[in-house]
């Protein structure tokens, strides 16, 4: 009797064996799926003022990723990207002209996770902007987080964007300034370190969800890309059940036993 029981322990535990590693076969054969490319495009504006429209008015801002995430097809291999701040829309005030641009960024990905990208106004490419007198450009470094979300029928979507400044405030969209101011009373051109463009509420308004908490957790990198943090949970509470399992199954052959031994 007392090899029986042992025999149905094994039993027992073999079969909790695989209702743990069955799971995580499904979470790496998930990991392993070939989903379909999804492309979001995240806008962006330029405003910039300028009061010669002759003036040189072609800006650079390069964009960095991080864990080897896709760039935006706008962007070349090191991540730059330039468009002409006099091709939006213009009003005239006074003694100077005022530009709008309505830009996107297009990305590109294969597979589901959480991407995190900076922008900024590229130093080297406009560096002699940036030391010109006549220019000042916007000094802003925006993170952006973009969180991909995995779908029925290997399919994705973007199921939240956030973005901050550079003093970690959240922002509501994504705004880049520039300007180049020159009058007949200015002084010949001279390095100018010190110019800058006051930093404004920036904004991508193309976010799913409306939960502040859900996007801050976002920049505290709360979650892995693919959410390995939700693998490694259900991974330990199905290594805990199986455990639990084994023990009160135990606990009930050992006191069958006993109660066999006290009826002999």
């Amino acid at each position: 009797m007392k090899n029986n029981y042992n025999a149905k322990r094994f039993g027992i535990l073999l079969l909790i064996m695989l209702i743990c590693i069955l799971p995580v076969g499904l979470i790496a054969h998930a990991e392993d799926s070939t989903y379909e490319m999804l492309e979001v495009k995240i806008p962006y504006k330029h405003i910039y003022t300028t009061t010669d429209v002759n003036a040189d008015s072609v800006f650079h801002y390069s964009i960095s990723a991080e864990d080897d995430a896709p760039l935006p097809v706008e962007a070349d291999e090191n991540g730059v990207f330039s468009f002409n701040g006099v091709s939006g829309s213009g009003i005239k005030d006074e003694n100077k002209s005022i530009f709008n641009l309505d830009g996107n960024l297009t990305f590109k990905f294969t597979k589901p996770g959480i991407y995190y990208y900076k922008i900024k106004a590229d130093s080297e490419t406009d560096e002699k902007k940036k030391n010109f007198s006549y220019y000042t450009l916007n000094p802003e470094t925006i993170t952006i987080a973009l969180y991909v979300n995995a779908l029925d029928d290997n399919k994705m979507n973007l199921k939240m964007m956030t973005a901050q400044s550079s003093d970690n405030v959240k922002l509501d969209e994504i705004v880049f300034e520039a300007k180049y101011t020159k009058t007949e009373t200015s002084s010949s051109p001279s390095s100018n370190p010190d110019s800058s463009v006051p930093s404004r509420p920036s904004t991508v308004n193309s976010t799913v969800t409306n939960s502040e908490s859900t996007s801050q957790s976002l920049f505290e990198r709360t979650f892995k890309t693919g959410d390995e943090s939700n693998k490694l949970f259900y991974i330990i509470l199905m290594t805990l059940s199986a455990v639990i399992m084994f023990a009160i199954l135990n606990l009930s052959y050992e006191e069958a036993e006993d109660s066999e031994k006290n009826t002999k």
